[in-house]
């Protein structure tokens, strides 16, 4: 599966999950959370930090790539809640608060949300405030840091050119953070000091520890909060450092895993509402540590699969469909929302059926055209400016090798 056909799958079984008694969007999002993970490592290490201002840009860049979309999104859904519909939360919009974060896509879930989705977005944009401070420490502290590479680089005589310490080049980032991050040639050797280097795997092992207990001690699946899904960045993050590429083998373990371990939770009555409730029935209360304990593995046992897709060939026509998937989990919620008000659990299969199929529909149609009329347009405006931003600073910094093509392509369209 290529990687625009992975992420629209993504985003269609959280369609399903919040339409059709199969329960697997968080699953879905734990994959969404892993990919932005190894995509924001890889502009990062391949385009932001060489710019002038690499973290400003960086910023700036990303929230440009989510807010537009999400706050159309969500005026059309105020609108509608205006007009006397019932969509997601209506009392969000009675709550001054709620209007003035939403702007910013970060806390913008802090006091309510209009379309419960939304708290991901929340959680996507505090991970681009620490990004590349994960970057940093998992080059730091992994085998496969800085200093490695540069050696590997030297003993292949593939021409990558060490770029010293003593070069002083203006970032907006302190020097020490800056050395750790802007490229993948730099010595490490030259920070001098003797600090002993945490291993990246016991950072990860900690991470996800954490993120366990928090899920049984009073967090949620949606709980917009970074610490309990940093976890999930950071395999994203070590998977792109260290170049993983699994095996076709171990992409078609890693699915048949997966549906085992679906299988295993419906087979068991304490845990089958983990992935599977019907529409008229209420959410059986699950133990905290079934719910924490499932979603750790079932997302680390789908990492192959997922990290396979993003070394897949990606023609234009896939890049659309990767584009889709973030319209497509913003709006679905509206049509969900008709869906629910007008399905009747005692009449036939065949007229709930329909109502299921128009639901689908009506939110792929509408994902459509935000992303042809809304989200596109306003893109090429920030890959313009991302481009114009680039081309300044090539003359500010002639000692950092250039990307190459595909490098500047992944940095322009992501």
């Amino acid at each position: 599966m290529s990687p625009g056909q992975f992420r629209l799958f993504l985003a269609f079984v959280v369609v399903i999950h919040h339409s059709f008694p199969l329960r697997l969007g968080a699953w879905a999002v734990g994959m969404f959370f892993v990919l932005s993970g190894f995509w924001i490592s890889r502009m990062w290490r391949t385009g932001y930090s060489r710019k002038s201002r690499p973290y400003l840009t960086f910023l700036i860049s990303r929230w440009w790539r989510i807010a537009p979309l999400f706050i159309t999104v969500h005026l059309m859904a105020a609108s509608l809640v205006w007009s006397g519909l019932t969509i997601g939360n209506p009392a969000a919009t009675h709550d001054w608060r709620w209007w003035v974060t939403q702007p910013w896509v970060i806390g913008s879930t802090q006091f309510d949300r209009l379309l419960p989705p939304s708290w991901s977005l929340d959680v996507e944009m505090q991970f681009y405030l620490v990004a590349p401070l994960i970057v940093a420490a998992i080059l730091y502290g992994s085998r496969h840091s800085p200093s490695a590479v540069w050696r590997r680089n030297r003993e292949n005589g593939d021409g990558t050119r060490r770029v010293p310490a003593t070069e002083k080049v203006e970032t907006g980032m302190p020097e020490r953070t800056r050395l750790l991050v802007e490229d993948a040639s730099i010595d490490l050797r030259e920070l001098g000091n003797g600090t002993r280097r945490v291993p990246a795997t016991l950072l990860g092992v900690a991470l996800v520890a954490w993120s366990a207990w928090r899920l049984t001690h009073g967090a949620s699946l949606e709980t917009p909060r970074l610490d309990v899904f940093a976890w999930l960045f950071f395999v994203g993050v070590a998977c792109e450092i260290a170049d993983w590429r699994p095996s076709l083998w171990m992409a078609i373990a890693s699915g048949a895993a997966l549906i085992g371990i679906v299988a295993i939770l419906y087979s068991m009555p304490d845990t089958r509402s983990l992935v599977w409730v019907r529409g008229a029935d209420t959410h059986a209360q699950v133990s905290t540590i079934w719910m924490a304990v499932s979603f750790i593995v079932m997302t680390l046992v789908s990492v192959p699969l997922a990290i396979r897709t993003v070394h897949q060939p990606s023609p234009s026509s896939d890049r659309w469909m990767g584009d889709l998937s973030f319209p497509l989990y913003l709006f679905h919620w509206m049509p969900r929302d008709w869906y629910y008000a007008n399905v009747d659990w005692s009449l036939g299969a065949l007229r709930n059926g329909g109502l299921l199929m128009a639901n689908f529909a009506f939110a792929f149609a509408g994902a459509i055209v935000l992303l042809q009329l809304v989200d596109r347009p306003i893109q090429r405006y920030r890959q313009r400016w991302v481009r114009r931003i680039s081309n300044n600073s090539k003359h500010q910094q002639q000692s950092v090798p250039r990307t190459n093509a595909s490098e500047q392509q992944l940095t322009a369209n992501s």
